[in-house]
């Protein structure tokens, strides 16, 4: 079935792309009872017969070289993708996104300390609370618990978005957690 065939050919595919030999001439197009044949050393990786060649519209030859042509690029990218060199890439990036996370986190933290000390203790503005008149609407307690509570949410609010953003972009960084940051992405800004 063509389900088994698939199965196979992605078996056989994981192989090559283990093989620490394999080069992009080391695959070839050999034919075997009118079918073409995308071989590997001796072990064919996958056939490609006139049906399959009609259902896409294409000539064998062409969809033989085209299928090679793909299984190439895919091995050689899943390499790319899987070498030492780019693991520790990936890894400096993230330890980079790490620093400029907790820099930026320490500096809003920073930031709502000087604000709260500004508005609670030091601040002129309202030093009695909110007056109308004669009548004290709002006493100067209540405003600075107001006022610490209403900065406490905003931070937290600022920690959130900048902890949600660097998760999206450390999955990023990484082929197999690409598909959660394009959902963790899509989350958040498609409401």
């Amino acid at each position: 079935s063509n389900v088994d065939r698939a199965n196979t050919a992605q078996h056989r595919i994981k192989l090559l792309f283990e093989d620490p030999k394999f080069t992009p001439d080391s695959l070839k197009i050999g034919e075997m009872f009118d079918v073409k044949t995308i071989n590997y050393k001796s072990n064919v990786i996958v056939a490609v017969d006139e049906i399959d060649a009609l259902w896409v519209g294409q000539t064998i030859d062409s969809l033989a070289h085209a299928y090679k042509n793909i299984i190439t690029k895919g091995v050689l990218q899943a390499k790319k993708n899987h070498s030492f060199k780019t693991k520790l890439r990936q890894i400096g990036e993230v330890f980079l996104i790490l620093v400029v996370v907790f820099t930026v986190l320490f500096g809003v933290n920073k930031l709502f300390t000087r604000l709260k000390k500004y508005f609670v203790h030091d601040s002129k503005l309202f030093p009695n609370g909110i007056n109308f008149r004669n009548y004290q609407l709002v006493p100067k307690r209540i405003l600075n618990i107001f006022i610490q509570r209403f900065l406490i949410l905003v931070k937290y609010f600022i920690y959130l978005l900048v902890l949600i953003s660097s998760i999206t972009i450390a999955l990023k960084i990484f082929p197999s957690t690409e598909i959660w940051a394009k959902k963790a992405q899509n989350i958040i800004l498609i409401p």
